[in-house]
């Protein structure tokens, strides 16, 4: 997972200080909707997997990720839970 372990060997989103969230601000942002509810995800006791899964179901398996974050910020923006966590 991107945001706790990285990718590529790439230091995880998690740890990145300000000036490196800065630098790639833009993905950052847009995928910080995401894996703040993974998180939440997890820390009921859901594994990683099992919050992606549950993700999925709740925006559409069949849309883009770029589609599932677009929908993900505007339930943010709008304070809508379709996740239930």
């Amino acid at each position: 997972m991107e945001y706790q372990f990285g990718l590529n060997g790439r230091k995880p989103a998690k740890d990145f200080n300000k000036k490196e969230r800065g630098s790639c601000k833009v993905q950052y942002c847009r995928r910080k909707v995401f894996w703040s509810a993974v998180e939440r995800f997890i820390l009921k006791g859901f594994s990683w997997e099992a919050a992606i899964d549950r993700i999925l179901d709740a925006y559409g398996s069949h849309k883009s990720v770029a589609k599932i974050l677009k929908m993900m910020q505007k339930d943010r923006a709008a304070n809508v839970d379709r996740l239930g966590v």
